[in-house]
């Protein structure tokens, strides 16, 4: 059995996906509850120390286009987002997955309030605090994507 992580093809298949659940259609009353995805994704790869703040930033600028914002909303806060993470990976990843959650849950708040500030400061509209949600649902969904992505990660390495 190989030890060898996933290649960078994988990286690009799963923000690919994390972007496709971001525009997924869902029902007006779960849409404030839809996880940050794409910062999910890069969350888990910084810790992998797979991605930086560079890769990041062009996730953000994709997903700008994406979605619909302005250039350089998405990207900025997924890159201070990256950064973050990677400051602190050494100390979150010898966490339990539990208190991983919470610490990933308040990078994904910075996340949030960055889109908040930019938002705010382009086009002068608050937000609800139900904007806010994403991040804790996000936060929840941690355990879960961790699982995910080191099982996936397992079964390649043993193929190669």
């Amino acid at each position: 059995m190989s030890n060898k992580p996933a290649g960078p093809t994988f990286i690009i298949i799963s923000l690919l996906v994390a972007m496709m659940l971001t525009v997924m259609p869902m029902p007006a009353f779960a849409m404030w509850f839809r996880p940050a995805w794409v910062a999910l994704v890069v969350s888990y790869w910084v810790m992998q120390q797979r991605i930086g703040p560079g890769i990041a930033w062009l996730a953000g600028l994709f997903l700008d286009v994406l979605v619909g914002t302005a250039l350089g909303q998405h990207a900025l806060a997924l890159a201070v987002h990256a950064y973050l993470v990677s400051v602190a990976f050494r100390h979150v990843n010898a966490l339990p997955l539990w208190q991983q959650a919470l610490w990933i849950g308040s990078l994904l708040f910075v996340y949030q309030f960055i889109l908040v500030l930019t938002q705010g400061l382009l086009t002068s509209q608050h937000q609800p605090l139900v904007f806010w949600l994403p991040a804790l649902t996000s936060m929840l969904l941690w355990p879960w994507v961790w699982h995910i992505f080191t099982d996936i990660e397992e079964r390649l390495g043993e193929r190669a």
